[in-house]
């Protein structure tokens, strides 16, 4: 957790932030207690509060990363291992060795060619093809991507674009759910069903951090009531 407070120093206003501080709302009267450094210049437009108290704790879970072809790679490739598709494929694949096996030797050059492509369709090309996807995705992003959440919503800011979608308007999927999912590779944030908000391991500073903040959106969800 990143407590953040406000103050004055040197003759300017400032926010400094004490990360996984035990004493809390202390720091924010006497910033002395625990390690902490000067976060930023306060300018209003870039406050994000999470909870405010009469002592001026702010609370917030922010993260700042790029998306590799790698992150893009490793959603695709999930998202199709879990659905239905990937049995089909597998089916496929089975029988396509089968027929390998059973007819190699009767099979001539041209014949022996077309199975070993058909053999290595799902297995190597589909995977190969989507990395190359993945890569044109992961170009085409030229800067940074900070995610902010907090209890009123969600907000995204590319440069100099900010976008809040509050936790009430997420859009469940027709099982009611599938607005976050925890995965081993990432969090995935998907307020709409459409968009999906890719955030890597490497963003969080432990593993622990990541199912905090899966357990965070998950309860804020639960209490606007699109979640149940």
């Amino acid at each position: 957790m990143i407590y953040c407070c406000t103050g004055s120093q040197n003759g300017g206003a400032y926010t400094w932030c004490i990360v996984n501080n035990v004493n809390g709302g202390a720091a924010c009267k006497n910033p002395g207690i625990g390690k902490w450094h000067l976060y930023r210049k306060i300018e209003e437009r870039e406050i994000r509060l999470t909870k405010e108290t009469g002592s001026q704790i702010l609370m917030k879970y922010e993260y700042t990363y790029r998306n590799t072809p790698e992150d893009y790679w490793k959603f695709r490739i999930e998202n199709y291992y879990r659905n239905w598709t990937a049995l089909v494929s597998v089916i496929f694949t089975l029988s396509i060795l089968a027929l390998t096996l059973s007819k190699w030797n009767a099979t001539n050059g041209l014949g022996k060619a077309i199975l070993v492509l058909l053999l290595i369709l799902f297995p190597v090309i589909q995977p190969l093809f989507t990395y190359f996807t993945s890569i044109r995705d992961a170009q085409a992003i030229k800067v940074d991507t900070t995610l902010a959440f907090d209890e009123k919503g969600m907000e995204i800011c590319v440069q100099k674009h900010i976008q809040r979608i509050p936790w009430k308007k997420f859009v469940p999927n027709e099982k009611g759910g599938g607005m976050v999912i925890l995965r081993k590779s990432m969090l995935v944030i998907v307020p709409d069903q459409i968009h999906a908000y890719l955030i890597p391991n490497r963003a969080f500073g432990t593993a622990k951090e990541k199912e905090e903040l899966f357990s965070f959106i998950t309860g804020q969800l639960r209490s606007a009531g699109v979640l149940h």
